[in-house]
């Protein structure tokens, strides 16, 4: 059987933008630059960047430097076409790029590995190409504006007839990454009598030892009450944390002979950091000077209580960063209490924002303990929390992503063993931890007397992990 070598599509970003840099070539011109990659997102040096004016056919040749980028100054205002050509690698053309005066446009453009005479086209900021097998013809595909996502436009050359039963391979999706897994799915056609299948193989960039992997499990639409497609799906476990790995997807059916391989690279989440890049510690001694730190919380703050009780609710509407989270944290676990006195209908404390970590201290006698009430936030950290006496432990809101909730001791109000009397119906909600959304890691908890001792309210919610959890 032959084998099959398909490449997914690299080029990872068209970005026009005006008003960034304001050059000094004169008023009656603008200017191009930006930067070029390759697969890798190393960057290419020495690569031909030709500019053509639209309407006057005048062109300006420039090259890039050192660490990958150009500047073409002194264009007069229009639209234009740039040609970007790197040995070893596919000619990317870039259309419809707007000159304004005085203002800088931009492109950042990731090169394909390929012969320099097959072509990358960008239009309005999607990227072109075509690709090509015996079972599929000739087809053009278009990016999807994500790193790895392929849509195929149209069939130029169509193969002949297939039988229907030979597995064609299409798009591959990468899931949005967690610290220890990646997901994969791989949207198929044919293959009617389901006797393909796909094995997987990873290894870390760099490596040359592969390591086998699930293989991917074939998904049968018939069978869910949501519209899905014919695809395969899986995981790849136990990676390591902020990490890049390779993965080789390797599809094969006896019907048509298939034996097709394709590779797609993706990246581990970072555990999230413990510290700020520049944390700047901001005392507590009590309720009052609490609250006065968390209106004026800025990325970067570690806003540190001093052991004792703090009674009442608490809010924070500010938001960190990746590199400089908010940081809300404990002398220690036993020492500090936020206490809610039993109050009704209430959170305790809650965070509106994203990257916030709140960790070592305790959270008690109130509805629910912690909610993350943003909505869209990302980045939150619930961590080595003791939260006691509540209906409901953490708390979250709509469309939230990439939470870390871990090494937590959650205690809610129901005692095992549980009688189911009158009222049982009333309990089924009371709810350890509440995440919603896509990305989310609930690890290495104790959480008991709960009705959903862990739940995600997002429906089809993707690439979240529960793992390592003592639920009673």
């Amino acid at each position: 059987m032959k084998r099959v070598l398909l490449k997914v599509a690299a080029v990872l970003s068209f970005v026009a933008t005006c008003g960034l840099i304001v050059f000094g070539q004169g008023s009656s011109t603008g200017s191009l630059s930006g930067a070029v990659t390759d697969p890798n997102k190393d960057v290419v040096a020495n690569a031909t960047v030709t500019v053509k004016n639209d309407a006057t056919g005048e062109e300006f040749t420039s090259a890039t430097a050192d660490n990958g980028t150009f500047n073409v100054p002194a264009l007069a205002v229009g639209v234009y076409t740039a040609t970007i050509s790197a040995t070893g690698f596919k000619q990317v053309v870039a259309t419809d790029i707007k000159v304004d005066v005085g203002k800088a446009s931009n492109i950042n453009v990731a090169l394909e590995v390929g012969a320099p005479t097959e072509q990358v086209t960008i239009v309005g900021g999607t990227l072109f190409f075509t690709a090509t097998t015996a079972h599929t013809g000739s087809e053009l595909w278009k990016s999807d504006g994500t790193t790895e996502g392929t849509v195929p436009v149209r069939d130029i050359s169509p193969a002949p007839v297939a039988d229907s039963n030979v597995l064609t391979v299409g798009e591959i999706r990468v899931d949005p990454p967690t610290l220890h897994a990646l997901g994969v799915q791989v949207l198929i056609g044919g293959d009617e009598n389901r006797n393909g299948r796909i094995t997987v193989r990873y290894r870390q960039v760099g490596s040359t030892d592969w390591r086998a992997g699930l293989p991917l499990m074939r998904v049968f639409p018939e069978t869910v009450t949501v519209s899905v497609p014919h695809q395969f799906a899986g995981s790849v476990f136990d990676l390591a944390p902020a990490t890049s790995y390779e993965i080789e997807l390797h599809a094969v059916d006896p019907d048509g002979g298939v034996d097709v391989l394709r590779m797609v690279r993706a990246t581990t989440r970072p555990v999230p950091r413990t510290n700020p890049s520049a944390p700047r510690v901001v005392q507590v001694t009590d309720a009052s000077t609490l609250r006065t730190a968390l209106s004026g919380a800025r990325p970067g703050d570690v806003i540190t209580l001093a052991n004792g009780r703090y009674v009442g609710t608490f809010a924070l509407s500010a938001s960190g960063t990746e590199a400089q989270p908010i940081v809300i944290r404990g002398a220690s676990t036993s020492g500090v209490v936020l206490d809610g006195s039993n109050c009704t209908g209430c959170n305790i404390l809650e965070v509106y924002g994203s990257f916030v970590h709140v960790e070592r201290l305790m959270i008690a006698h109130a509805i629910r303990g912690l909610r993350f009430l943003g909505v869209n936030a990302t980045g939150n950290v619930a961590r080595r929390l003791v939260i006691q006496n509540v209906v409901h432990g953490i708390g979250s809101s709509t469309g939230q992503s990439n939470f870390y909730i871990a090494d937590n001791d959650i205690d809610g109000r129901l005692q095992w063993p549980w009688v189911f009397a009158s009222d049982a119906t009333n309990h089924w909600d009371d709810r350890g931890v509440e995440v919603t959304g896509d990305g989310h890691v609930v690890c290495h908890n104790k959480i008991r007397g709960f009705g959903d001792p862990v739940v995600n309210k997002q429906r089809r919610a993707r690439s979240w992990d529960v793992y390592g959890n003592d639920i009673a």
